[in-house]
């Protein structure tokens, strides 16, 4: 009975080594499931998105120059990539031109912004060589009619009284944009002429006109003729109402409505369409043409 008794404590004494050798590697196979579940989350996580990352914007080509002749492409040379340094995101690059230290010498500007939320910006230098600055030429002898406020330039345009060039000599009157002011006290209005070229240098000139048959109607003014506008933007079209006033009711600025609908999501170009009329049913209409890109 002893030896029995003996035997069977030899056999739960093994059993109970066996157990615990199988407890010890099944527990470790349990830690290492898990540790490796834990690596493997944080390399998803060190190969997803990085808050701190930025995209990049390569220059290719150094510092630029240009005289005015030669075929002009401010993105040669540009290349973005997105934070994973392989998607390219060239088209979403935002540039602008600076005046750097004198009118013929610029700093040209790129921004993108990543996946992530992150901007970065590169830069090089514009030289412009005979480089003027734009200017706009205007006849103070022109005769201007009250049917012609509504698109000035191009009627001036063809009766060559007025110009603008972009400062290479390059013709850019087309972009002539203009706003006027009635004076109450007379026929005459202030016309501000104004023009702005790709390196947004901008000219400026005013002249002094009557109107015929001015006095027919009220007088519209919106403070701008153009306006462009980034993809997203906010449009109040109110904003662009400067004045309006009859010479017989004096200000109607409070009854302009207006028509159109500008939609700054869609890239296009929107008319809005501007009137007002005095106590004798006589109307004016302005335009406001609005970018958006």
């Amino acid at each position: 009975m002893k030896i029995v008794k003996n035997i069977t404590i030899i056999v739960l004494a093994a059993v109970s080594i066996v157990s615990l050798f199988m407890l010890y590697f099944f527990h470790q196979d349990i830690a290492y499931a898990i540790n490796k579940d834990i690596i493997k989350a944080s390399l998803s996580n060190i190969s997803g998105v990085d808050s701190n990352k930025k995209p990049t914007i390569r220059l290719s080509l150094g510092d630029m120059k240009y005289s005015g002749k030669e075929a002009f492409d401010i993105m040669e040379g540009v290349t973005a990539l997105d934070i994973d340094g392989k998607t390219d995101i060239t088209d979403q690059v935002n540039v602008i031109i600076v005046t750097d230290t004198s009118i013929g010498k610029k700093i040209v500007r790129y921004s993108v912004v990543g996946s992530n939320g992150n901007l970065a910006i590169n830069e090089r230098r514009l030289s412009l060589i005979n480089y003027t600055g734009p200017s706009i030429h205007v006849s103070n002898d022109v005769v201007i009619t009250s049917e012609d406020l509504d698109d000035l330039v191009t009627v001036l345009i063809e009766k060559d009284a007025i110009r603008a060039d972009d400062g290479f000599g390059n013709d850019i009157t087309r972009t002539i944009s203009y706003n006027y002011e009635a004076f109450a006290d007379s026929f005459k209005y202030k016309f501000t002429f104004t023009v702005q070229n790709m390196f947004n240098d901008v000219a400026s000139k005013s002249i002094f006109v009557e109107v015929e048959g001015s006095s027919a109607g009220p007088t519209l003014i919106l403070t701008r003729k153009t306006v462009a506008l980034k993809k997203g933007d906010v449009f109040n079209p109110y904003e662009y109402i400067k004045s309006a006033y009859d010479q017989k009711d004096g200000d109607l600025t409070e009854l302009v409505g207006f028509s159109g609908k500008v939609e700054t999501n869609k890239e296009g170009q929107y008319t809005v369409t501007y009137s007002v009329s005095n106590s004798e049913g006589v109307s004016v209409t302005q335009r406001l043409v609005v970018y958006v890109g």
